[in-house]
């Protein structure tokens, strides 16, 4: 199963970091949220930490 963890990156917007069934599979980097879990289309999971 594909998954992706999202978090804040200060002033450079989202980070996501993909797992592809417990093993790291890649990154997304985007300025906006929205667009980084659009880009995320293979994800069945998104989990997201907004804050501190």
């Amino acid at each position: 199963m594909e998954v992706l963890g999202v978090g804040a990156c200060g002033n450079q917007g989202w980070v996501g970091i993909g797992l592809t069934d417990g093993a790291y599979a890649g990154s997304l980097m985007d300025r906006r949220l929205d667009t980084l879990i659009e880009r995320a289309i293979s994800a069945r999971v998104i989990a997201v930490r907004a804050g501190a």
